[in-house]
């Protein structure tokens, strides 16, 4: 019996054999003993927010949408252990009961817990990786259903499981390492857009946490800064709470992509829609309120990339003019916004941010932009080729078979614990298996190259 399975946005689906959904550890464990007595491929899902093709196959899709408790808090320690079907909203507001932040969230809090480890997520912040960076403890659910459960930080195991792709087993929970629960200084800095990369520099020097947005439907770039303060905080409107005209975005977002291609004023429209929680002015917020600005957005496709935080300006520069060209000529690629953020080095073998500091650099489009491709492989010839930038794994990557190069030895290395942990290929799918890692059924990867197997190692 086949099913349908399909994204948040519906640009991909399947028909797999099984639609999983387990209660409980146990349950995963049965469902991929069962999927291995098949001979059954298993994909791992849980919010399903992904542009890219992580999940799809015809096998078993395992959804761990259940697997949500917030299994313990240790306040003393800092610490919360969630399974990772969760949605951030649950791990963050637990969190700032218990007085917690959680490090480097990402904005949308509808995203999972999982979801945002295994695909290398991150938000902003000088002392901010990813996610996955924040991970103490885990357990995991190999393919042979083997349930290991470790507190490895530092090793290679872990450096693979912080940013998995899905691709080592199921990660049914993990123990986040959090912080204080803080307020943030939030200052607003509105300049003309041709203006923002060379301020670029001065606003990473000057303040912790730093985010830029801007449309090119407009000719404003807008700067939202913060540093932590003691200073009281004010409420907030909307943001982690949508108000009703937020939540209008949800339904308008389904019919104002078509009308904006024929009304190209609406453009505009639609940017100051999705723009209208990050803020005017100066205030201070508490860091939940700081963080998760933006909680309803209409259908759009995302690309980023992690460029090296020396080259910001540069890459902000290439593609505000390159955008700008188009503009100009009536096409319009990216008809929402370009947004940057900046991290910390990650420790995971296959961030986009791993090893080196770096500007999170993302354009943002309507869902059926019919110009969008022009300036997609466009973007990642620059990103990649001229800038040094890694793709965002969960974001739409135009040439996904030349990602994995962009990794070096630390591909070769995430691969080994991969083969290691999942020597039959059980949890890849053709989109990993064939264009992401190159690996085919009979080929194996060793030390940067391929080369032809007779049987699987």
């Amino acid at each position: 019996m086949q099913h349908h399975w399909r994204n948040w946005l519906g640009n991909h689906s399947a028909r797999p054999q099984e639609l999983a959904a387990p209660d409980d550890v146990a349950g995963v464990v049965a469902c991929v003993e069962r999927a291995a007595a098949r001979g059954q491929a298993v994909r791992v899902v849980s919010g399903g927010y992904c542009w890219s093709p992580l999940v799809p196959c015809d096998g078993m899709i395992l959804s761990i949408e259940k697997l949500r408790r917030i299994r313990h808090i240790d306040r003393e320690r800092q610490q919360i252990t969630i399974e990772t079907g969760a949605p951030l909203r649950d791990l963050v507001l637990a969190a700032a009961e218990h007085g917690l932040s959680v490090h480097s969230p990402a904005m949308f809090m509808g995203l999972t817990v999982g979801g945002l480890i295994a695909t290398g997520s991150h938000g902003t912040g000088g002392s901010a990786a990813t996610v996955g960076d924040a991970v103490v403890a885990y357990e995991l659910v190999t393919a042979s259903g083997e349930v290991i459960q470790a507190s490895d930080v530092g090793s290679d195991r872990w450096r693979a499981v912080i940013t998995n792709l899905g691709a080592l087993g199921v990660v049914t929970a993990v123990t986040l390492q959090c912080e204080p629960l803080y307020n943030v200084l939030e200052v607003h800095e509105q300049v003309h857009y041709m203006e923002a990369a060379p301020r670029i520099a001065q606003a990473l020097d000057r303040h912790e946490f730093a985010s830029i947005f801007w449309s090119p439907a407009g000719g404003i770039a807008n700067f939202k800064l913060g540093n932590r303060t003691d200073q009281p905080a004010t409420p907030t409107r909307g943001r982690m709470f949508p108000t009703w005209q937020d939540k209008t975005i949800k339904f308008t977002g389904r019919y104002l992509p078509r009308l904006v291609e024929r009304v190209p004023v609406l453009t505009e429209v639609m940017a100051s829609l999705v723009s209208e929680n990050i803020g005017t002015g100066s205030q201070v917020v508490r860091e939940p309120d700081f963080s998760h600005y933006q909680q309803i957005y209409p259908p759009v496709i995302s690309s980023e990339f992690a460029v090296p935080i020396e080259r910001a300006g540069e890459a902000w520069a290439w593609v505000v003019e390159r955008l700008m060209q188009y503009w100009r000529s009536g096409i319009r690629p990216v008809n929402m916004v370009v947004h940057a953020r900046f991290g910390r080095p990650s420790a995971a073998w296959i961030a986009s941010s791993a090893g080196r500091r770096s500007c999170h650099l993302e354009v943002l489009c309507l869902d059926g932009n019919r110009h969008r491709h022009l300036f997609a492989s466009e973007l990642d010839e620059k990103m990649r080729g001229h800038f040094g930038g890694r793709p965002h794994w969960g974001k739409d990557i135009a040439r996904p078979w030349l990602a994995a190069a962009t990794h070096g030895r630390n591909m070769d290395a995430f691969l080994d614990i991969r083969r290691d942990l999942d020597p039959k290929q059980r949890f890849l799918n053709p989109y990993l298996r064939d264009e992401v890692f190159g690996l085919g059924r009979r080929v194996v990867r060793v030390a940067g190259l391929a080369r032809s197997a007779t049987a699987e190692n």
